[in-house]
């Protein structure tokens, strides 16, 4: 089985790459979503609106049918081209303080059920099947998913220094302070040497985009059951595990409450130790900076906290002062996350941040 293949596609022109493609949908407010809209009609959100908001009086089915209807609205126009070669494409972002290079191609999805992809993160069943009811419906992969590598890193920065330092890239795109750049790679003599190297790994390791690899293995389920049905395969970007960046992903929330009304929202989801110092290695909250450890129950989850802290955000308490939280999950290792995914104890939703962060809309795949 090849985990890396060259693939044909669609990619923003070189006119609208900077007008299309977006950052992770995570890291925009509803606000900067709608400000967006407002502003560049050419944004990969026009596509994706139907399904963001403000549709809620048709079913999820008729919304990714709309957000369907507007790709194939934007893929006829000169916002993108279609590359009618099988390529893979080597993809580079810089900014202030790094640099980080790897490769898009597709892997099917066999690699993921017999365990050859691991995963370090738990995923949520709603979101698998609303993600998988987008491939059925919309039948474009537009975010690649993350996979780190171990073996082969350095012959392959190596090979891909020397083809990126002698040659222009196809695509280049600066948002957000980032610099995107691109370069198609059809030649079958590098992409085989490429493949191999990929190959040479015994595990690759999910990095990014857990619930997106769980939906198209429910996808690729229900499409079995079909005749003739076509092996499925998903969108990937590979790059070599020291090259990522993974932080702690901090969110600060100020509520209207009093601390103890705070800490009791908490203890609903958290056990709570008050700590002596402040420990990245740890799971802490900071409650009007006093410092806590917490360890979450069982019935509950970081989305499910960070949702309920966001809700309570937008209701208005009679309090005299407003409370302060910031909480910090543990910052992981590489090592960390790689032994959670060969012990199959993956960690709570959402509990990692991980960059490189690719654009989403800038690379289109057609799963069906």
């Amino acid at each position: 089985m090849t985990l890396l293949n060259a693939f044909k596609g669609w990619i923003s022109t070189a006119e609208s790459s900077e007008k299309v493609p977006i950052k992770h949908i995570d890291t925009y407010s509803k606000e900067d979503i709608e400000s967006v809209l407002t502003s560049n009609e050419h944004s990969f959100f026009k596509v994706l609106e139907p399904s963001l908001f403000g549709c809620d009086q048709i079913d999820l089915q008729e919304r990714f049918a709309l957000v369907r209807e507007r790709l194939l609205e934007q893929l006829s126009t000169a916002t993108y081209q279609r590359f009618n070669t099988h390529s893979l494409w080597i993809y580079r972002i810089t900014n202030n303080s790094s640099t980080a290079t790897g490769v898009v191609g597709v892997t099917p999805i066999e690699a993921y059920k017999e365990h050859r992809i691991k995963r370090h993160e738990e995923t949520q069943k709603s979101r698998r099947n609303n993600l998988s009811l987008y491939l059925e419906e919309v039948g474009i992969h537009a975010d690649p998913v993350v996979l780190s590598f171990e073996e082969g890193q350095q012959e392959f920065q190596s090979v891909v220094k020397q083809f990126t330092s002698n040659t222009h890239p196809t695509i280049a795109v600066r948002i957000h302070h980032e610099l995107h750049e691109l370069w198609q790679l059809s030649d079958t003599s590098m992409v085989a040497q490429i493949a191999r190297l990929i190959n040479s790994n015994r595990t690759l390791y999910l990095i990014d985009g857990h619930h997106r690899i769980e939906s198209v293995s429910h996808y690729a389920q229900r499409q079995g059951t079909t005749k003739n049905a076509h092996p499925a395969y998903f969108l990937s970007f590979l790059i070599p595990e020291v090259e990522l960046i993974i932080k702690a992903p901090v969110d600060t929330y100020t509520l209207n409450l009093s601390t103890e009304q705070c800490i009791e929202i908490l203890k609903h989801h958290v056990a709570l130790s008050k700590a002596k110092a402040i420990d990245e290695s740890i799971d802490q909250i900071f409650v009007s900076e006093m410092p806590y450890n917490f360890r979450f129950k069982s019935a509950s989850s970081l989305p499910d906290l960070k949702a309920e802290l966001k809700a309570k955000m937008n209701i208005k308490h009679s309090c005299e002062s407003a409370t302060k939280l910031t909480l910090r999950p543990k910052k992981y290792t590489v090592e960390e996350l790689k032994r959670a995914a060969d012990l199959n104890q993956p960690l709570t939703p959402k509990s990692t941040y991980i960059e490189p962060k690719l654009l989403t809309g800038l690379i289109l795949y057609p799963i069906s």
